[in-house]
């Protein structure tokens, strides 16, 4: 097997662009018991198993879009998340690599981070589940043909604050986490989830940093 880089996202037939981390994670949760007479476990089983895709996109806006920030974006067998890896030849990108479908599940925003003079980097992630708690929520396919990338030549920047109507002035750092709760729950001993969670509600979190200290007087 060959080397490969990460490449992009797709949900549905939406590409989306500015990715610039993408991981897999299988999450599985392992049982192991160590008996008497033996120091070591004798027996180990994977109990579950709860798949995630977590990506991050400078492409803040077109993002968004697509999974809105007060809810998240529902995908489902006709409606696919799907990351991809290229596989690379002698350090070119190919056209093939490797996909990690999501047949069912939600794309949710996580955290929106900027600091002065960079980049606003956007933190996802695709959180999936079964069907039936049998079939495996993640399909993994080799040779996969790549989809063309959409183009990147959008960047967003710190500008300005306002809270209650008072702007806070020479702000360096901003991070909004979206607080979107998701989790999948699963039952009868399967070891997939299948069904997915929201009843926690959303509860959203903005920090800003700002050399303004004077907005701590009580005029501010």
């Amino acid at each position: 097997m060959g080397l490969q880089s990460a490449y992009t996202c797709k949900l549905g037939d939406t590409v989306l662009a500015g990715i610039s981390t993408l991981d897999t994670a299988t999450n599985p949760e392992v049982q192991s018991d160590v008996g008497i007479g033996s120091p070591f476990p004798q027996f180990a089983a994977v109990v579950g198993v709860k798949p995630r895709v977590l990506f991050q996109s400078r492409a803040i806006a077109s993002v968004l879009a697509v999974t809105g920030t007060t809810g998240s974006a529902a995908f489902s067998d006709l409606s696919k998340f799907v990351a991809y890896w290229a596989d690379l030849v002698d350090g070119v990108i190919s056209t093939t690599g490797t996909s990690y479908s999501m047949n069912r599940g939600v794309l949710v925003p996580r955290r929106l981070q900027c600091s002065h003079r960079q980049d606003a980097v956007l933190d996802l992630e695709a959180v999936s589940h079964s069907e039936d708690g049998a079939a495996d929520p993640l399909t993994v396919a080799t040779e996969a043909t790549l989809p063309a990338i959409v183009q990147d030549n959008i960047r967003h920047t710190l500008k300005s604050a306002t809270i209650g109507g008072i702007d806070l002035g020479c702000i360096t750092d901003v991070s909004i986490d979206f607080g979107i709760n998701v989790d999948t729950l699963g039952c009868k001993s399967d070891i997939f989830d299948k069904h997915i969670s929201k009843d926690q509600g959303i509860t959203s979190v903005i920090n800003i940093t700002t050399l303004e200290s004077g907005l701590l007087a009580g005029s501010g």
